[in-house]
């Protein structure tokens, strides 16, 4: 034990163990954090398992903690219901969706030709996430979740800039809402046909993908012709 003879001394001493006391909360916080991380992950990448093999309806909690080899109990402790886990879910893919077109129209490309970025851009969005049962079950189930409707929605229009950026490059004199428009009707048309994918079997989603390529190129073609 340290013995304090002064006044002074005590109240150096007290300050000095606020901030170790500190450190100390915040270390054994870090590991909790961390595992509870790791648990909403392994619960979501469980669900979307679950909804990709019976679809949202006939999922329940019970089958999701089953699959994530957790206790329905320790599931509630992160979600509510079903509805939040698929909200979640849909959330997770959408932030995923979001930067891989960030990535896959980022200025870096802008010199190639644009059926060569369209093709790139539809072969990883395809590879990346329809190719994965639990992603296309959110797409076509996501009417049962207003927030994930939202959600959805919302990410259009937030990779519509990635495309109007493309476009100035291409065409700097080209009116900003022509632009705007262009990339409203390239994005909307390739979720009309992602979701028809989403139903699709395996030999016919690769069709439509290929099909996706020469409508979304054709369309492209008419304002940015090949030099």
């Amino acid at each position: 034990m340290v013995e304090i003879s002064s006044e002074g001394d005590s109240l150096s001493s007290k300050r000095g163990a606020a901030p170790t006391e500190a450190i100390h909360e915040l270390a054994r916080r870090l590991p909790q954090q961390s595992r509870s991380q790791q648990r909403v992950a392994k619960i979501l990448t469980a669900a979307a398992q679950v909804f990709g093999e019976v679809g949202y309806e006939a999922a329940s909690t019970t089958m999701i903690a089953a699959k994530a080899k957790t206790s329905v109990g320790s599931l509630y402790r992160f979600f509510p219901d079903k509805a939040a886990i698929f909200q979640a879910l849909a959330s997770d893919y959408m932030v995923r969706v979001r930067e891989l077109f960030r990535q896959m129209l980022s200025p870096e490309v802008y010199h190639l030709p644009i059926q060569v970025i369209i093709e790139r851009v539809i072969d990883a969005y395809y590879d990346e996430f329809l190719s994965q049962p639990g992603y296309r079950a959110v797409l076509l189930d996501y009417y049962f979740s207003p927030k994930a409707t939202l959600v959805i929605e919302n990410v259009n229009r937030e990779i519509e800039p990635y495309f109007e950026a493309l476009f100035a490059a291409r065409s700097p004199h080209m009116d900003s809402e022509q632009r705007k428009l262009i990339a409203m009707v390239a994005v909307e048309a390739c979720c009309v046909l992602e979701f028809v994918s989403s139903e699709a079997d395996d030999t016919l989603r690769a069709k439509l993908r290929v099909e996706e390529k020469r409508l979304l190129v054709a369309y492209l073609h008419t304002y940015f012709p090949v030099n």
